[in-house]
């Protein structure tokens, strides 16, 4: 029998710098971090994103004029890493308490600027984190000082108040982002409706290895490609129409919008692994994605 008087209490203890690094490994993905941060971009209200991704420097920054942040948020949100402070606030987007910080999983180095653009008398504050510091068991500490120009840059055709930068960026991570394309599809699949309900320009810049840079603004679209004619089926629940478009460039995951009540975005294969579509329908499909 265990002695019931004796009762002690063991307290968790962890290395804060794996757990970081564990963390940010969730992003691992080049295209998720970028996702991530245009999350936290377009959760500061921001109306203008631009992504610059330099295989030449081997640096990505993400630049926005959202409402930034002063140094008692940044420090709040960096001390409670995994812990989200934005469970509170309806139409907030992101929610995992990792935020851009994410971009330590790709790079050597992460880098913030940024003021409360809400508090006049702010000032832009740099903070930074070395991948170097992860090593440390408990004590990880982020550098932060006062940003000695009232600017971020010029160089914009918008007034950034935030910029996330992340320096010696991982050869891998460019060859994933190397698909414009494809970096354009994640980031209007995640926040098409909410960069076109807000009217957001989002800007992507990549420079690759050669120095030849490519250009892309993300436009959201209601569906990709040529309208075709409509077809209606009649069902138990009435009639319902398929509105088809032929895009000229393949899909990677090409999708079925349903609207009823709201709108719902279906994979097509798991429809076609379902059994669940008309086989005349099925076989239009098949014959596209072939």
């Amino acid at each position: 029998m265990s002695d019931a008087t004796d009762i002690r209490l063991i307290r968790a203890g962890f290395h804060v710098g794996n757990v970081i690094g564990y963390l940010a490994q969730f992003y691992g993905d080049a295209m998720v971090v970028i996702r991530e941060c245009v999350q936290n971009s377009l959760d500061k209200r921001a109306k203008h994103i631009f992504i610059d991704i330099d295989q030449v420097r081997r640096n990505i920054k993400v630049y926005d004029d959202g409402r930034g942040a002063d140094f008692d948020e940044i420090s709040k949100k960096l001390e409670q890493i995994g812990q989200s402070l934005k469970l509170d606030d309806p139409e907030a987007v992101g929610e995992k308490g990792i935020g851009n910080l994410a971009g330590i999983a790709i790079a050597h180095e992460w880098q913030l600027i940024t003021r409360n653009t809400q508090s006049p008398a702010d000032r832009f504050r740099f903070y930074s984190l070395n991948r170097n510091a992860l090593k440390s068991g408990s004590d990880v500490v982020f550098h932060s000082e006062l940003w000695p120009s009232k600017v971020i840059t010029n160089t914009l055709q918008f007034n950034p108040s935030a910029m996330v930068q992340l320096l010696d960026v991982s050869e891998i991570a460019f060859k994933q982002l190397k698909n414009v394309e494809q970096l354009e599809e994640i980031l209007l699949d995640a926040f098409g409706r909410l960069i076109s309900s807000r009217g957001v320009e989002l800007k992507i810049s990549y420079r690759d290895s050669r120095n030849k840079r490519y250009d892309k603004i993300v436009r959201p679209v209601p569906f990709r490609g040529a309208k075709l004619d409509p077809v209606k089926y009649d069902t138990p629940f009435g009639y319902v129409e398929f509105e088809l478009y032929c895009s000229p460039t393949p899909l990677n995951n090409p999708k079925i919008f349903v609207q009823h009540k709201g709108v719902y975005t279906i994979p097509i294969f798991i429809l076609f692994k379902l059994k669940q579509l008309p086989l005349d329908i099925e076989e239009i499909f098949f014959t596209w994605i072939l």
